[in-house]
């Protein structure tokens, strides 16, 4: 189903995932600065940095390890926007032009059936597959993102699943 713009809609579970993903990523964040700001005021008192304590030799700030969370996050919703577009694409019979959904976008099709839906969903999993190692890999090479705000950040990913067994919608079975 497409809206005005001609963009597609996103099923209430993608948006609900998207808001779980940002709003946990707004968590991380604001630990990572309350983490550096306190580890500051603990180095005053103590003259150890936690950074010191870690494997990493590079030096990380609160902006670095947001840098890390932010993209991984940006990864996140991606990954959430292609697996509701291979969703509706497995499941309408005419591909991404006439997907049946209700208004508020419960998809109501019956799944296609064969090898393309099969081999279409494989592809978009080694896809989001790679753009993950391919962040992760970022975050590891560049200098001013922190590999470790990039790796708490995908956990977020976990989060926004294992919260739909929270949703009512979802206990009650109206996917």
């Amino acid at each position: 189903m497409m809206d005005i713009a001609g963009q597609e809609k996103l099923d209430w579970i993608a948006k609900r995932m998207i808001l779980v993903i940002l709003s946990s990523a707004a968590v991380m964040i604001l630990g990572g600065f309350l983490f550096f700001y306190f580890n500051g005021a603990a180095e005053y008192f103590t003259g150890i940095r936690a950074a010191d304590q870690t494997p990493i030799t590079r030096q990380v700030t609160g902006f670095n390890f947001a840098l890390g969370v932010l993209l991984s996050t940006a990864l996140n919703t991606w990954k959430v926007f292609m697996i509701n577009k291979a969703s509706r694409r497995v499941v309408s019979d005419a591909g991404d032009a006439d997907v049946i959904a209700t208004e508020d976008g419960d998809i109501k099709a019956a799944p296609k059936a064969g090898k393309d839906a099969a081999n279409y969903v494989r592809m978009q999993h080694v896809i989001r597959f790679g753009a993950t190692v391919a962040v992760l890999l970022a975050a590891a090479l560049v200098s001013f993102i922190d590999i470790i705000g990039a790796v708490i950040g995908i956990f977020s990913w976990q989060i926004a699943v294992y919260s739909m067994k929270f949703s009512k919608k979802f206990r009650q079975g109206s996917l």
